[in-house]
């Protein structure tokens, strides 16, 4: 809850570059697009990203048009998202009465003493619970790495995997500065 407090004091910037791929026989799988987005996530009621490019552009249509290579309409991919939705584990309900948590081992990231904890929904989880591991530093039990996805997506859309870092940038602040989404 602190956490979700203190991100909304910031406005990140976001970057974010995603690879299209397609089956190939012989090498696997092969990039044949990819699209870019960059802007800045601002806090009002929900978190939202706002583009620096014209919503007109080049990479929306990329994003929201014709597949260029077979011509079908591709399913609505949100790039902007992939920034938001591991910034906050679960911003109404992470607590015990919604989850399970399960240590897993003391480790090292870099030069920080964590402890790995395997997170999981309870019953009949909500739309977006998050389930992964998570990595809280041993001194105030701040997290500083989480990674999983969420479940439960609505109807026609879906979530990725994502694996978020985050670094100590002031006294008691952890925040995010790399996300991996697959």
């Amino acid at each position: 809850a602190q956490y979700n407090q203190k991100i909304k004091e910031y406005s990140p910037r976001v970057e974010t570059y995603l690879q299209y791929y397609q089956p190939d026989k012989e090498l696997g799988d092969v990039a044949r697009n990819d699209a870019h987005f960059l802007g800045r996530v601002k806090f009002d009621k929900e978190a939202r990203e706002v583009s620096f490019t014209a919503s007109e552009s080049v990479m929306s249509w990329l994003r929201h048009g014709p597949d260029m290579f077979t011509g079908h309409i591709a399913a609505h991919l949100n790039v902007d998202d992939f920034a938001i939705e591991p910034l906050m584990l679960d911003k109404d309900s992470f607590d015990r009465k919604h989850y399970t948590f399960e240590p897993v081992r003391w480790e090292y990231l870099g030069d920080v003493r964590c402890l790995a904890i395997d997170v999981h929904p309870r019953e009949h989880p909500h739309l977006g619970a998050f389930e992964g591991r998570i990595w809280v530093e041993d001194h105030n039990y701040q997290i500083v790495r989480l990674n999983g996805t969420r479940i439960h997506p609505p109807h026609m859309a879906f979530y990725v995997h994502f694996d978020c870092w985050r670094e100590n940038l002031q006294p008691g602040v952890w925040l995010p500065v790399y996300i991996y989404s697959q």
